[in-house]
């Protein structure tokens, strides 16, 4: 709290040190005019409030962008004209109702172009705020997919599933070494996969589709009577952008709490497909489905974070009891098409 209130402070500071400058830079000349005769203190207050004032409304720029993610060029192009309208109607409104009754009639006179200027100026300025909102979002994204990658691969070294795989390739070594090397290959796949695109954020449904195959084929080695693997993916979504890694985490949710705690044989399902300008993923097991108001665990958290960083309110994560029984979880993000990793 103290680190933040000391930035404001900060902020506040170089703002109104700025506005001393700026008032310096014009009230000279101006002062010299013919019938313009403003106090020194009234241009500095005006340039006070111009460019305090801009603090307030650049944290609600940088908030709404966070929430609403906007990224299309309409809604940018709004944004950077309603702000310094708003910015000029705030300014104008706060400076008169603070100054004098006879500074009111006097700005009006001589210093209404101002008001015109301002709102130019505070074009400049939104813009400057949009882009910094941008790069601190792009930041927080980066940070979070390594984060994502790492916990990815915590969860893949999880001593429970490498010690299980470790053991059933040392167990096919006498019984089936074509297998247990076969395994050993998918493994090495796997983990390296899991590593590769470090600093992307998005890869395409095709590739996410390829890594997690081969996780599955690991998983159907070690549950060869246990665990039968369907996909069902509209091939025409295969180069929709998805975000890096955001299948495996919900899946090998599905195989430890749906396949792997039942007995008898289960069954995984893998699906794509669009909806008008979403693209649909479904994960669906055939476990005990939802028993009780779902829990999410460290996995499905991030991923719903994450989400909402990459997407805003565009995207979407449910889970829900399956028709027939199971759990199927949906993720819906917003349908962009792209070749490439």
């Amino acid at each position: 709290m103290a680190r933040r209130w000391g930035v404001w402070a900060g902020l506040v500071a170089g703002a109104s040190a700025f506005a001393v400058c700026n008032a310096y830079s014009w009230y000279p000349a101006r002062h010299m005019a013919a019938g313009y005769s403003p106090a020194w203190w009234q241009a500095v207050a005006w340039e006070l409030f111009r460019w305090n004032l801009w603090l307030p409304i650049a944290a609600l720029v940088m908030q709404l962008q966070d929430r609403l993610h906007m990224r299309r060029a309409a809604a940018l192009a709004v944004s950077m004209l309603l702000f310094p309208l708003l910015h000029t109607v705030l300014l104008t409104a706060l400076y008169f109702s603070a100054a004098p009754p006879g500074v009111v009639t006097m700005f009006l006179r001589y210093r209404s172009f101002v008001l015109f200027a301002d709102f130019l100026s505070g074009i400049v300025v939104c813009g400057m705020v949009l882009g910094l909102a941008h790069a601190r979002r792009a930041t927080r994204l980066e940070a979070q997919l390594a984060r994502a990658q790492l916990d990815a691969l915590r969860m893949q070294l999880h001593p429970h599933f490498l010690f299980n795989t470790l053991h059933a390739i040392s167990a096919l070594q006498t019984e089936d070494p074509e297998t247990a090397q076969r395994m050993l290959v998918r493994l090495a796949d796997f983990l390296r996969l899991t590593l590769e695109n470090s600093a992307v954020q998005e890869v395409s449904l095709r590739r996410e589709i390829d890594f997690l195959s081969r996780y599955l084929e690991i998983e159907r080695m070690r549950f060869p009577q246990r665990l039968a693997v369907e996909f069902a993916v509209d091939p025409a979504m295969l180069d929709a952008r998805v975000p890096n890694l955001i299948l495996q985490p919900i899946v090998e949710n599905a195989i430890r709490h749906g396949i792997a705690a039942k007995a008898s044989p289960g069954r995984l399902e893998v699906g794509a497909s669009r909806r008008n300008g979403s693209l649909l993923l479904r994960v669906r097991d055939t476990g005990p489905g939802l028993t009780a108001p779902p829990t999410e665990g460290i996995g499905l958290a991030n991923t719903r974070e994450r989400l909402g960083r990459l997407y805003g309110t565009a995207s979407r994560l449910s889970l829900e009891n399956a028709p027939g029984g199971g759990l199927e979880v949906i993720i819906e993000i917003p349908l962009t098409m792209g070749r490439g990793a």
